[in-house]
């Protein structure tokens, strides 16, 4: 089978939120912070009481529907250093200072609290402590406005312009906050995020490049500065910046899993797997660790290695087009095309317009060796909706062979070469996909369709 690896997973920016350094200090919390009910303890010391977290493997207390924030990024209403996040470990509850709260995922919404994942760990915090996007934002604006030269609100107020897709606001409220006080480390990464963001990469670096140079240890930066790195395909440098962020944190699971993944771009699929497999060590829930591995088994056509980890990271977070698309490619390599179907339209259903998803259904349709799979027609309505959104050659490719099914072979030769002149111009052609789609050309020259053998 043709495996249409059209894309690659945005990497995941760690995005760290200003706080007070609290290490070694007794916390204490307000005390209508909380319903007041048990003993809270950090670090071995009894500091105040709060409602017993949900408890491991009781799914009572959940919200309706609509209250459901399951799923959804959300970001902190308080400093960090005023929120707690804990777990249940041997039948106690225990808590820990928060690695990074700021733009976390919601995997479960339940009794008045929310399980994130803080950079480091999955936890429970109170979501009366949090927002949703929309809602930060007004939030935030108005602590601005009642206090011009409040720098974290500030900070906090550009997170949520960022999660809005508002990045030049960001930037504004960042460069802002620089001039209120220009040696803040975080926030050089903060705006430098927000340049990442709008693929600005070297405005980035410098941001992120100054953050380091304010302050060496600040792991999160590498990790950042990486990321940039990565998308100006200067991998090596990316490494690197990886590398000393693990140094700095060994346990530092973003950096492990971005690790891996440039190591299989590079096609050092040992280390690749090397990498992801101390991700998941360090963080068996991480979703995104499991996803790329997947990917690295795929590459090897390890397909049914492959499909386990597409399928621990959807029972991880299930709402993730992506890995989908990429089980389903998994299936296809070893000849289960009901399955590889199945996962091509669920990954449509969560994201109507996903290119990869739409032109591997549109191809197999089209060009499947088992002839109850294949559907002319069907695929060439799938591949116009592919060629609506997105004009590279392999989707012309797809829309020939659609047309070849269909039984439309002058058709399905315009189309082709169309496909072949795209491939020319890009830089560099790639010659062996080339000569295989001037020979779909030639069968279809014949009057032949394509059959993906």
């Amino acid at each position: 089978m043709r495996l249409l690896l059209v894309g690659l997973l945005a990497l995941g920016l760690a995005l760290p939120v200003l706080a007070d350094d609290y290490s070694g200090k007794t916390l204490r919390l307000k005390k209508d912070a909380l319903n007041l009910s048990r003993k809270l303890v950090i670090q071995g010391e009894v500091v105040a009481e709060q409602k017993d977290l949900p408890k491991p493997n009781d799914k009572t207390g959940k919200p309706d529907a609509k209250d459901d924030w399951t799923g959804k990024s959300v970001l902190p209403k308080k400093r960090q250093s005023e929120i707690r996040i804990g777990d249940w470990k041997d039948g106690k509850q225990v808590f820990w200072k928060a690695h990074n709260l700021l733009n976390c995922t919601v995997r479960e919404d339940r009794d008045g609290f929310l399980r994130v994942y803080d950079g480091h760990r999955e936890g429970w915090v109170s979501k009366a402590d949090f927002a949703t996007a929309e809602d930060a934002v007004v939030f935030w604006d108005k602590a601005v406005k009642a206090n011009a030269k409040d720098s974290y609100a500030l900070n906090m107020r550009g997170a949520c312009w960022m999660e809005i897709g508002e990045y030049d606001n960001a930037i504004k409220d960042y460069t802002e906050y620089i001039r209120i006080k220009p040696n803040e480390a975080e926030i050089y990464n903060m705006r430098g995020i927000a340049w990442t963001f709008k693929e600005n990469y070297d405005e980035a670096i410098a941001d992120y490049t100054e953050a380091i140079r304010l302050d060496p240890k600040y792991d999160l930066t590498y990790i950042n500065r990486a990321h940039a790195w990565d998308e100006k395909q200067e991998y090596r440098k990316a490494v690197a910046d990886y590398t000393e962020a693990i140094r700095l944190d060994p346990k530092h699971t973003i950096a492990y899993t971005n690790r891996g993944f440039i190591k299989a771009k590079e096609n050092d699929y040992d280390h690749a797997i090397a990498d992801l497999n101390e991700a998941i060590r360090l963080d068996p829930s991480n979703a995104t660790a499991h996803y790329y591995r997947g990917i690295v088994w795929a590459k090897q056509k390890e397909y049914s290695k492959a499909i386990v980890d597409y399928t621990n990271s959807i029972r991880i977070y299930s709402q993730r087009a992506n890995v989908y698309y990429y089980r389903g490619i998994a299936w296809a390599g070893k000849n289960e095309y009901h399955k590889a179907i199945a996962d091509y339209a669920e990954a449509i259903r969560i994201e109507p317009k996903h290119v990869p998803s739409l032109n591997s259904l549109a191809w197999l349709k089209a060009t499947c060796p088992d002839a109850k799979f294949r559907d002319g027609k069907q695929a060439v309505e799938l591949a116009k909706k592919v060629i609506a959104v997105d004009s590279s050659w392999h989707c012309f490719d797809t829309l020939a062979a659609a047309y070849a099914e269909n039984g439309d072979f002058e058709l399905a030769v315009t189309e082709q070469r169309k496909a072949i002149e795209k491939l020319k111009v890009e830089n560099p052609p790639d010659a062996e996909e080339l000569k295989k789609a001037e020979a779909r050309l030639a069968l279809y020259l014949a009057k032949k369709p394509y059959r993906d053998e």
